[in-house]
């Protein structure tokens, strides 16, 4: 606050919506509230339903909102602390909220850029947790490969994905976010959701999934095969597994994003399937399944360490099938420890 040229910051949770800054910031995991700091002290407002489990969780000092609707009972706090100018995040605030918290006295600054830029670097607790759920994840997976047979629905294995995943220990899969199931001619759709579709013999299936624990995510694509699949499809397998190796080797603090996006990409292109090729090569994973930095060819970011992003170059031709590996890695002072490793990248075959 001190550097934007602020002596306060709110936040501003609404249905869940926008929960992942308020948690990072306070720890508190309800679905509505408002976080006000200053250089003092920390507020966390919120009504009846959650005053325990604020108390519960957060060092934050928690208010009732009591009768108030979120907008009065944070603009009388902001107007009794008298801060000379607020920071919001303009990009997750409402408009029709932040009407009601003007006045005449008060100033504000949109700091939306920050919370992103602090979350890319994760401490020790944090990366526990993304290692945590990535283990879930792998054991998961694995647990529900010994229950397929043919015949079994996308839709089926992912359900039963979830529950394996649940089981082992994790809050859910991805909050919000269903699985990539897809079978055949459809895993050319590199975010097709799972359908009624039955799973025969021959065909090719991409799952894209991953567990939350303690609110991080892991993030993981791996590739399986009733019977045997074609020989065009283990030939874009061990290309798609070569374009991500080769890319991984590469990260390290100072990279550019961009450039290691453009080894995979290079490499597929040199294959012939660069026009297959048609999302960026991954993305940082935390509280939510995209933040930053962002590894695309349009990306302005550099790894520093502490970043944890995923590495998941793919092929997705249209009548054929697709192809994508993805795993996490955590950037370190001297490279990058991949967290999702313990799930062999090997086409299975069942």
């Amino acid at each position: 606050m001190k550097e934007e040229g602020t002596d306060a910051f709110f936040v501003y949770v609404n249905e869940g919506y926008n929960w992942e800054n308020a948690y990072y910031l306070s720890g508190f995991r309800g679905t509505s509230c408002s976080l006000l700091l200053t250089s003092e002290r920390e507020y966390l407002v919120t009504d009846g339903r959650y005053l325990q489990q604020a108390n519960d969780q957060s060092d934050f000092k928690v208010v009732d909102q009591g009768k108030k609707g979120m907008a009065s009972a944070l603009l009388e706090l902001i107007l009794e602390i008298g801060p000379k100018c607020t920071g919001f995040e303009g990009d997750r605030v409402p408009e029709s909220f932040f009407r009601k918290l003007q006045r005449p006295e008060l100033k504000w600054k949109d700091l939306s850029h920050v919370l992103p830029h602090l979350r890319r670097f994760k401490d020790e607790s944090e990366i526990e947790n993304i290692g945590v759920a990535a283990d879930i994840a792998s054991r998961a997976f694995e647990k529900t490969l010994e229950a397929v047979c043919e015949g079994i629905s996308e839709s089926s294995f992912s359900n039963l994905l979830e529950y394996n995943v649940r089981e082992a220990g994790a809050e859910c899969g991805w909050p919000g976010h269903g699985f990539v199931v897809v079978s055949g001619e459809r895993s050319s759709m590199p975010h097709g959701a799972p359908t009624g579709k039955k799973i025969m013999s021959g065909e090719w299936v991409t799952v894209d999934f991953g567990a939350t624990y303690n609110g991080y995510i892991s993030d993981i694509t791996r590739n399986f095969v009733i019977g045997r699949p074609a020989n065009k499809m283990i030939e874009l397998h061990d290309l798609v597994i070569r374009a991500h190796e080769e890319a991984a080797a590469l990260l390290r603090p100072g990279v550019k994003c961009s450039d290691i996006d453009s080894v995979a990409r290079s490499i597929i292109s040199e294959a012939g399937y660069g026009g297959f090729f048609n999302h960026g090569l991954g993305h940082g994973i935390g509280l939510e399944i995209h933040e930053r930095p962002r590894l695309s060819s349009a990306s302005e970011d550099v790894l520093y360490p502490g970043d944890v992003v995923t590495v998941e170059p793919g092929i997705y031709i249209q009548g054929l099938g697709g192809v994508r590996i993805e795993d996490d890695y955590l950037v370190t002072p001297e490279g990058a420890d991949c967290l999702t490793g313990k799930l062999k990248r090997r086409m299975v075959s069942i």
